[in-house]
């Protein structure tokens, strides 16, 4: 039966999956962007919003985050200024804090530094009142800024303003020349006073003094702010008990029989070495404990340095490894030349004296040190000719007595480097 065309097997084909979709990203909501903020008048209104800006920083929250903490006894409040600029400016802003806190507090910052700059720029010009400096000791008693010509011993270390202006400002103790300085102030920037109120004994604004370097004048001190060692100390601040401490005085001891004469000429000092007191020894300056501590550190060696050294010790360990090598070398001769007088007087071509003999001569020979062969340099007497050096080695140490036959087994190159 004729069968028809085979057909090809069914292709089982698997339906196509439909493809994955990515996960979709998770977008965040972005911010809004704040309002833009229109330019702030600050001088509207006589400078209104200046003087409530300077009023805010004067609170205490504002004042300890701004410039620190005055006394010990205050605690912080752990803002940043950051937030505290953004504070002052809901006070003094609301409408504009409501829309745009961000800008308002980036502008209450900029401010707030220009009227700091402003206060240490003013603030320079009564540094120099009264037309320089007085020394230390021309004023006796705080707040005493006029001088005199009956003041105290100078210092030339330490100096001082002429005249110091309270955070009141200017008093009656005040000289003219200060008030006028303080006058030209307030119209050229009216802030200063009120600033002045909080920021006159502030460190990191006004620092209490200056030092300057060691020069050909020496070292110079410049109190910008009232030292407070200069106050007056009560008696009523120390104990009783130490202020009523009395010191035993010793009576000065004089011979009996040696009599008290008294010359009508003056007497030469006598110059005694101060000794310290209670036992306490001198101690030295910061300057020569510092040049103690730089002659006692040794200083570092270079990089050729160490090369050198570490070529010294290979050397002197070379050295002495061939020092081993040549006395076992010289040994091992020894014991050969013995074995072969050994051998001789068996043969009977050796007596016994003269073996004895033979062997005290080559015990001697190796157990002495060798000798450094000795080189003689020649110069050619032709002038003009390059230097030729020819150089020879007397070996008569290691050779026996002059007229003697070299011994059997011996080596004149032996014993020397």
């Amino acid at each position: 039966m004729a069968s028809g065309p085979r057909r090809s097997p069914r292709k089982h084909t698997q339906p196509k999956k439909a493809p994955k979709k990515a996960p979709a990203k998770k977008t965040r909501g972005k911010k809004q962007a704040e309002p833009p903020l229109p330019p702030i008048d600050w001088k509207a209104d006589e400078s209104s919003l200046v003087w409530a800006l300077v009023g805010r920083m004067e609170v205490k929250e504002n004042r300890l985050v701004l410039f620190g903490k005055d006394s010990t006894d205050e605690n912080t409040v752990g803002d940043s200024k950051v937030v505290c600029y953004k504070r002052m400016g809901a006070d003094i802003m609301p409408e504009y804090f409501a829309t745009s806190p961000n800008t308002v507090g980036r502008r209450i910052k900029l401010k707030t530094e220009w009227l700091i700059r402003q206060y240490k720029k003013y603030s320079k010009k009564l540094q120099v009142t009264g037309g320089g400096l007085r020394k230390d000791g021309d004023c006796d008693e705080t707040g005493d800024t006029s001088g005199g010509a009956n003041d105290g011993p100078t210092d030339a270390v330490h100096q001082y303003l002429a005249c110091y202006i309270s955070k009141e400002g200017p008093d009656h103790d005040s000289d003219d020349r200060a008030k006028n300085i303080w006058a030209s102030i307030i119209k050229k920037f009216p802030f200063f006073p009120a600033l002045h109120r909080f920021l006159a004994a502030r460190s990191n604004i006004v620092p209490p003094m200056v030092t300057t370097g060691v020069g050909p004048a020496g070292r110079k001190v410049v109190h910008l702010q009232p030292p407070t060692q200069r106050q007056v100390i009560s008696d009523d601040l120390i104990d009783p008990a130490l202020r009523n401490m009395t010191t035993p005085r010793r009576a000065k001891s004089l011979p009996a029989s040696s009599p008290v004469s008294i010359s009508s000429s003056e007497p030469s000092p006598i110059k005694r070495d101060i000794k310290p007191v209670g036992g306490q020894t001198t101690r030295l300056s910061s300057f020569e404990q510092g040049m103690a501590k730089v002659r006692s550190h040794k200083p570092r060696q270079t990089f050729e340095e160490s090369l050198i050294g570490l070529q010294r010790e290979m050397m002197v360990a070379a050295n002495a490894r061939e020092d081993v090598k040549l006395q076992h070398a010289r040994e091992e001769i020894r014991m050969k030349e013995i074995d072969q007088l050994m051998k001789m007087h068996s043969l009977g071509l050796l007596t016994t004296e003269i073996l004895g003999e033979r062997i005290k001569i080559v015990n001697a020979k190796y157990n002495d040190p060798p000798t450094p062969v000795k080189r003689r340099r020649s110069i050619s007497p032709v002038a003009g000719s390059s230097k030729r050096h020819r150089y020879t080695a007397s070996s008569s140490s290691f050779l026996g007595s002059p007229g003697s036959s070299p011994q059997p087994g011996s080596d004149s190159n032996l014993g020397s480097r």
